[in-house]
């Protein structure tokens, strides 16, 4: 699990006035900058993580296997979001923008945290795996949920998956 009830989301805001961060903006750094704003919105995130488990050998590179998830959105009455509703995402080692039926890459211990997901959404993401690999899913490939209204002790709804090669393990 990421995160409890204990969990102070609140705890990396830092305000920064006149302060001069362009250092920061080198080499693999991800920093997410952004006003703070008192208007109430009706929007949520999304956060999708990889974890792999199980026999994996003694390859390091297999820890940075690339696997492939396909996210959908869809508003409270099944229609697919359109391809003009872009969504900012930030991860371990990326960041952009996701729509309705991309596809994004993600490895061990990786994640991505869709933001300003409206109210309501439906959201099924979706994991391609290859059987050859030898790696299966646990829990299924597919996660779906709703989006609720982000609020500052509640994390946002989550997709996590985990695979095994080799051992069957529980899905906790």
């Amino acid at each position: 699990k990421y995160s409890d009830e204990s969990t102070n989301y609140d705890a990396n805001k830092k305000e920064l006035g006149d302060t001069d961060i362009t250092s920061l903006f080198s080499l693999l750094n991800v920093v997410v900058v952004t006003d703070q704003s008192t208007e109430e919105t009706n929007t949520g995130g999304l956060t999708i993580s990889k974890t792999i488990t199980g026999e994996i050998g003694d390859d390091p590179n297999e820890y940075l296997r690339n696997f492939q998830f396909k996210l959908t959105l869809t508003d409270a009455d099944g229609n697919e979001l359109g391809p003009e509703q872009e969504f900012y995402f930030y991860g371990t080692d990326k960041s952009g923008h996701i729509r309705s039926g991309m596809e994004i890459l993600l490895h061990h211990d990786e994640s991505i945290t869709i933001l300003g997901l409206p109210e309501g959404t439906r959201y099924t993401v979706e994991e391609t795996l290859n059987p050859a690999d030898g790696y299966t899913s646990i829990g299924g490939q597919i996660r779906e949920g709703s989006i609720v209204r982000a609020a500052a002790d509640q994390p946002p709804a989550a997709a996590e998956y985990v695979n095994a090669r080799g051992v069957v393990v529980p899905f906790e």
